[in-house]
Protein backbone atom coordinates (compact mmCIF):
# COMPACT_ATOMS: atom_id res chain seq x y z
CA UNK A 1 0.00 0.00 0.00
CA UNK A 2 2.66 2.58 0.75
CA UNK A 3 4.37 1.90 -2.87
CA UNK A 4 1.28 2.49 -3.98
CA UNK A 5 0.62 6.20 -2.02
CA UNK A 6 4.15 6.47 -3.03
CA UNK A 7 3.50 6.43 -6.79
CA UNK A 8 0.50 7.95 -6.81
CA UNK A 9 1.74 11.31 -5.05
CA UNK A 10 4.73 11.41 -7.23
CA UNK A 11 2.34 11.05 -10.40
CA UNK A 12 0.17 13.83 -9.25
CA UNK A 13 2.78 16.17 -8.10
CA UNK A 14 4.40 15.23 -11.63
CA UNK A 15 1.15 16.20 -13.55
CA UNK A 16 0.90 19.69 -11.48
CA UNK A 17 4.21 20.30 -12.45
CA UNK A 18 4.05 19.43 -16.05
CA UNK A 19 0.68 21.12 -16.19
CA UNK A 20 1.56 24.09 -14.42
CA UNK A 21 5.13 24.71 -16.49
CA UNK A 22 2.70 24.12 -20.09
CA UNK A 23 0.07 26.58 -18.73
CA UNK A 24 2.41 29.05 -17.44
CA UNK A 25 4.39 28.96 -21.22
CA UNK A 26 1.23 29.17 -22.91
CA UNK A 27 0.36 32.74 -20.58
CA UNK A 28 4.34 33.76 -21.09
CA UNK A 29 3.87 33.47 -24.87
CA UNK A 30 0.61 34.60 -25.47
CA UNK A 31 0.75 37.76 -23.39
CA UNK A 32 4.71 38.03 -22.87
CA UNK A 33 4.53 38.27 -18.87
CA UNK A 34 6.56 35.72 -17.26
CA UNK A 35 4.81 33.75 -14.84
CA UNK A 36 5.98 32.63 -11.20
CA UNK A 37 7.08 29.16 -10.20
CA UNK A 38 4.76 27.46 -8.12
CA UNK A 39 7.05 24.51 -7.52
CA UNK A 40 10.55 23.35 -7.35
CA UNK A 41 10.78 19.91 -8.31
CA UNK A 42 9.43 18.91 -5.09
CA UNK A 43 9.84 15.19 -6.02
CA UNK A 44 13.65 14.91 -7.72
CA UNK A 45 15.40 17.85 -5.52
CA UNK A 46 13.73 17.29 -2.05
CA UNK A 47 16.16 16.00 0.81
CA UNK A 48 14.37 15.68 3.51
CA UNK A 49 10.58 16.22 4.76
CA UNK A 50 11.55 19.53 5.83
CA UNK A 51 13.28 20.81 2.35
CA UNK A 52 9.86 18.95 0.39
CA UNK A 53 7.10 20.71 2.58
CA UNK A 54 9.06 24.34 3.24
CA UNK A 55 11.05 25.16 0.50
CA UNK A 56 10.04 23.24 -2.64
CA UNK A 57 6.07 22.34 -2.85
CA UNK A 58 3.38 25.17 -3.45
CA UNK A 59 6.37 28.23 -3.14
CA UNK A 60 3.85 30.75 -3.40
CA UNK A 61 0.94 29.63 -1.04
CA UNK A 62 3.69 29.04 2.07
CA UNK A 63 4.61 32.24 1.19
CA UNK A 64 1.59 33.59 1.48
CA UNK A 65 0.99 31.64 4.52
CA UNK A 66 4.06 33.31 6.06
CA UNK A 67 3.38 36.80 5.41
CA UNK A 68 -0.82 36.92 5.64
CA UNK A 69 -0.89 34.65 9.01
CA UNK A 70 2.59 34.16 10.43
CA UNK A 71 4.14 37.77 10.32
CA UNK A 72 0.72 39.00 11.18
CA UNK A 73 0.03 36.94 14.22
CA UNK A 74 3.84 37.51 15.81
CA UNK A 75 3.02 41.54 14.91
CA UNK A 76 -0.09 41.17 17.40
CA UNK A 77 1.85 39.32 20.16
CA UNK A 78 1.06 36.23 19.71
CA UNK A 79 3.74 33.76 20.32
CA UNK A 80 6.04 32.15 17.88
CA UNK A 81 5.01 28.28 19.15
CA UNK A 82 0.81 29.69 18.92
CA UNK A 83 1.11 31.49 15.51
CA UNK A 84 2.58 28.46 13.98
CA UNK A 85 -0.33 26.50 14.38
Amino acid sequence: HLGNNMANAYLAGTNVETGTLIFGSLISFATGYSTITLNDSPFSKSTSVADFWGRRWNIQFGGLLKNSVFKSSRKNGISRYTAVL
